[in-house]
């Protein structure tokens, strides 16, 4: 391709009046020896020009660029096929490879953008565009770029993409996957559960965390109880700031699990600021593993509202339920709820029924959790720690649920309640933190 323009017209032109004059011209692809045409195969590449902003600076490049950027080309292996007596070029998969060199000026500073990294083999490239491809805008520059160089992770997320049949929700989680792993997080593809590197970085956490055994324990849990129990499309995180990010009444909590409002995903995020009375790493290590399945808890109830949603054709796959007609939440949701999830159709009916999911309706959770789920604990506590007592299990776990507000809670006498205050009290001032 020819452009009839020199570089300092395209320099100067305003984004919204770009020089549109080319012309295209044939590639001549063909080979002279019949040999080599049997096993040619040949580069063909497309480079385009991108305006980048601040916020977008160039892999290794900071983030200060701002203009003009010559991008990696998207490159396409052509190779020659005998089909009956004739030769004929055959597309076999594409490739934006990082061998190319994309020059940027900018205010006497040159910088160069992706890295001179070696091509690899055509089963990559295949998955290297397929992933870019499916993912799209879901994908910001910086991390398709990041893809190029990163053969683990993009083989990866194409075998999760294609066995779970390129869905969108597949696709949403892939797209956070990419995300993460850039950022140095971890991602469990099997049980599709990400865990930024906050999380990870805070060794005490992620110690208990993989003393529980990771998401695959947390998994076997729910699943003696509940068959069909998932921990999918969860996040683990931790936030320094908790005190400013959360409302005051929530200050006292390890962690908190938001409700899916605007994707499929279900955060949790643990406590770590250390100005609030709810601070997990000034907590012993048993409280954190309590903390941990008790989150799992709300993000399951999460899970079987969201199939449900699913199950009443509602888009969007998410509980924001203030864009929905009343058609729809009323007859549809509920109803579907009712159908196949009919114990939290029954406590959120009796006791959050119109309220909306934006303000963490953790009060019909914890009524369910309370009375039915307190066994989930205290197995998980066996396995954490073996030499914790009967009645040591039954004290803690009623962590989180020991407020007037919850009716099982209410029903144990003064007696029971004060003894299990108590022993939670005693359990928090002697047993080990591994945080200190």
């Amino acid at each position: 391709m020819e452009y009839n323009y020199t570089w300092d017209e395209f320099t100067d032109a305003d984004l919204t009046e770009l020089p549109g004059e080319f012309t295209m011209s044939s590639l001549n692809l063909s080979l002279d020896v019949l040999n080599q045409k049997q096993m040619a195969s040949m580069w063909v590449c497309v480079y385009e020009y991108q305006f980048w902003t601040p916020d977008e600076g160039q892999i290794g490049a900071g983030d200060d660029l701002e203009g003009w950027v010559l991008g990696p080309p998207e490159c396409y292996i052509v190779n020659y096929e005998v089909v009956g007596s004739n030769y004929s070029p055959t597309y076999t998969s594409s490739y934006t490879t990082n061998g190319e060199m994309a020059h940027y000026t900018a205010t006497s500073t040159i910088a160069t953008s992706p890295t001179n990294d070696p091509l690899l083999d055509e089963e990559y490239l295949h998955a290297l565009n397929v992933v870019k491809s499916e993912l799209g805008t879901r994908l910001h520059p910086r991390e398709q770029n990041y893809l190029d160089r990163q053969l683990v992770v993009t083989m990866q997320n194409y075998w999760f993409l294609k066995k779970n049949m390129f869905t969108e929700e597949a696709k949403d989680f892939s797209a956070e996957a990419v995300s993460t792993e850039m950022a140095f997080g971890e991602v469990d593809f099997e049980e599709q559960v990400i865990l930024d590197k906050s999380f990870i970085d805070n060794d005490c956490l992620y110690g208990v965390y993989t003393a529980m055994g990771k998401a695959t324990k947390f998994k076997e849990y729910l699943q003696n109880f509940e068959p069909n129990g998932s921990i999918a499309d969860l996040r683990f995180t931790t936030d320094d700031n908790f005190a400013t990010n959360r409302e005051t009444k929530y200050h006292n909590a390890m962690a908190i699990t938001d409700a899916p409002i605007s994707s499929n995903e279900i955060k949790r995020t643990f406590n770590t600021d250390i100005n609030t009375s709810g601070d997990i790493t000034n907590k012993p290590d048993v409280f954190k593993a309590v903390a941990m399945i008790h989150e799992i808890l709300h993000a399951e109830m999460y899970r079987k509202m969201l199939d449900a949603v699913r199950a009443a054709e509602i888009s969007g796959n998410n509980l924001n339920w203030t864009n929905w007609t009343s058609e729809q939440f009323y007859n549809d949701f509920l109803n579907s709820l009712e159908n196949k999830y009919f114990g939290i159709f029954d406590y959120f009916t009796r006791y959050n029924y119109g309220i909306l999911v934006g303000s963490n309706p953790n009060d019909y959770q914890h009524q369910q959790m309370a009375q039915h789920y307190r066994d989930v604990v205290k197995q998980a506590l066996t396995d954490y720690d073996p030499t914790l007592t009967a009645t040591q299990k039954e004290a803690i776990s009623w962590i989180g649920l020991d407020t007037a507000d919850i009716v099982a809670w209410q029903i144990l006498t003064p007696s029971e309640r004060t003894a299990i205050n108590n022993l939670q009290s005693q359990i928090l001032n002697t047993f080990s933190n591994g945080c200190n």
